[in-house]
Parts: structure tokens; C-alpha cells; sequence
């Protein structure tokens, strides 16, 4: 029953700290954009989704199948590519100058 986790006290804190970790990262994330450029910080937004999927895994024991294998690999490309994209940006404008 969908449910009866929330019963279940073993069930019950892995998800509360599931969440916290999720409260977390999405606080550290808006502090970041305080600090620095969005489209720097906005690259690193998947990182919050890996560390749940981490996570849900570790302490949840839920099972990890090929589509997810299939997300994480896109995230991290677009990480990787979103870094790459604002250093070729960065060297097109000093070499304008």
C-alpha cells in the first residue's frame, strides 16, 4: 500500500531525510545564485537530482534501470557542456577586447 510508509517509522526517516538533503541543496543553490552568474549556477542545478537519485539509492535501497543511468549521463553532459559553452564565451570576449 502507497501509504504505509508513512507508518512505518524505517520508512519514515530516510524520506524526511531525503527531503532535508533536497531542502539543502535547493537552499545552497539559491545562496549560489546570490553570489555568482546564473548561467554558471544554472549548470549545476541537475547536481540536486543526482544527489537525490544517490541517495534514494544508499538509504532507500530503491533500484537503479537503465533510464536512469540514461538521466544521469544527460545531466552530466549538460553540466560538462554548459562549463565548456561559458569558457569558449569567456575567450570570445577577451579576444574582442
Amino acid at each position: 500500500d502507497y501509504l504505509s510508509m508513512f507508518t512505518n517509522i524505517h520508512s519514515l526517516l530516510p524520506l524526511i531525510g531525503l527531503g532535508s538533503v533536497s531542502i539543502i541543496a535547493n537552499w545552497l543553490n539559491n545562496y549560489a545564485l546570490s553570489r555568482l552568474q546564473a548561467s554558471l549556477i544554472s549548470s549545476f542545478g541537475g547536481l540536486t537530482t543526482l544527489t537525490t537519485i544517490f541517495l534514494g539509492i544508499v538509504l532507500r535501497n530503491e533500484k537503479f534501470y537503465l533510464y536512469h543511468g540514461i538521466g544521469v549521463i544527460l545531466i552530466l553532459v549538460g553540466i560538462v557542456g554548459m562549463s565548456f559553452a561559458g569558457e569558449k564565451r569567456k575567450k570570445l570576449a577577451a579576444a574582442k577586447m
